[in-house]
């Protein structure tokens, strides 16, 4: 034997001594023929790819590096590379079916910074590419499925979600859920009560809850019959959430008190409960239930009462209501004529009220939608201003 054909075996009984397969050697240009190893020529081109190679390479993208296949198959990392790229093959972080961290977050609107604390926190499934970049892949079928689970909906904002299919299959399920997430204020305002409150059951067990930025309580937790948030020695918490309580709201609204007014009041977050109770579709049933003179139009959210059957409920919007009528009978003296700029009538604050919830009831169009809205913050306009406005809304109900 000569010097090359001993090399030889010497290199083979090493490569077979390390797990290499003989097959791997013969691709590799090695042959043998009475036990001898005779080395074949090689092409100027390369070592020509086998179809398992090939198949190797494709089934391991994403899942190894480019140097960890070229080591398993007797290649190098670049000549991986290479071939990938000739092929047609994508590229570790660009499989089909598969998102980066970024493409995740710009689907779902929220910063990248967002999906990393996801990921660290094991809230959403993903794999990271093997590699010293570390980069996240999160599969398409899995992200659809993490943000269509209503479970995951304080994690992102739903008006924010970029990718059509999604918002469309997240707005299926919003449909079906029947159930919504709340800040620990709107939960406060639900029982009359402070946010800290609230928390201090959250932070006692008593109250389930999940903290992302802000705590966020399921809405079927916060109405569950039973919960009570006591306050102070002896003291309850308020009956706000009553039907007495929720009946007063909608009637004051009907009448054309505002929900600060309302809320100085009753101490509750009217306009919030308001929200609810139209979202809950309680708003006509708490009308018929206790026999309000009270008109609903559930498709544009507004109620309707003539201030004159409840006078006596609200003996301050009567006051100023008569007044303003004798006013318009000629008893100019009523109102000043002239006040310092900023000043606001308390009086005509209250007309303002009355005229807009009156204006928005008749209101069948976008000019006389805008005049009900804008009624609502003239509050500092003079009393003859607000006659002539009176007087279009008057010939408008007639």
């Amino acid at each position: 034997m000569d010097i090359d054909m001993i090399i030889n075996s010497f290199v083979t009984a090493s490569a077979l001594a390390s797990g290499v397969t003989p097959s791997l050697l013969l691709s590799r240009g090695f042959s043998s023929a009475n036990s001898a190893i005779v080395p074949v020529i090689y092409s100027p081109y390369g070592r020509r790819w086998l179809p398992d190679e090939d198949a190797f390479l494709r089934a391991r993208i994403g899942k190894m590096t480019d140097e960890q296949i070229g080591a398993a198959i007797g290649r190098s990392a670049n000549a991986i590379k290479i071939h990938r790229i000739r092929k047609g093959m994508p590229a570790h972080s660009k499989r089909p079916g598969w998102l980066t961290g970024h493409g995740a977050a710009k689907r779902l609107g929220v910063d990248i910074h967002n999906i990393m604390h996801l990921v660290q926190r094991g809230l959403i499934p993903h794999e990271i590419i093997p590699g010293q970049k570390g980069i996240i892949a999160i599969k398409r079928d899995w992200l659809y499925r993490w943000a269509v689970n209503p479970m995951n909906w304080i994690y992102f904002k739903i008006e924010n979600v970029r990718d059509a299919k999604l918002r469309r299959l997240i707005g299926l399920e919003q449909a079906r859920w029947g159930d919504e997430w709340w800040t620990t204020g709107q939960v406060a305002g639900w029982h009359g009560v402070e946010s800290q409150d609230v928390e201090r059951f959250i932070l006692a067990g008593k109250l389930p809850a999940v903290k992302w930025g802000n705590w966020r309580v399921l809405r079927s937790e916060a109405m569950r019959p039973g919960l009570y948030f006591p306050k102070g020695k002896g003291g309850g918490h308020s009956a706000s959430s009553s039907d007495e309580g929720d009946v007063f709201i909608i009637l004051a609204r009907a009448v054309g008190l505002s929900f600060a007014t309302i809320k100085r009041q009753c101490r509750v977050n009217a306009q919030f409960r308001m929200d609810t109770l139209w979202k809950l579709g309680q708003v006509q049933d708490l009308v018929d239930k206790y026999g309000l003179a009270v008109q609903v139009d559930e498709a544009r959210r507004l109620v309707y009462a003539d201030w004159r059957e409840y006078a006596w409920r609200f003996p301050r919007l009567a006051r100023a209501m008569g007044k303003f009528e004798r006013y318009l009978q000629g008893e100019e003296r009523m109102f000043a004529r002239k006040h310092s700029h900023g000043y606001s009538d308390p009086d005509l604050t209250i007309v303002c009220g009355v005229l807009a919830v009156r204006a928005a009831w008749l209101a069948r169009n976008d000019r006389e939608r805008e005049l009900a809205r804008r009624l609502v913050y003239m509050h500092h306009s003079r009393a003859d201003t607000l006659a002539g406005v009176y007087q279009k809304i008057e010939m408008k109900g007639e």
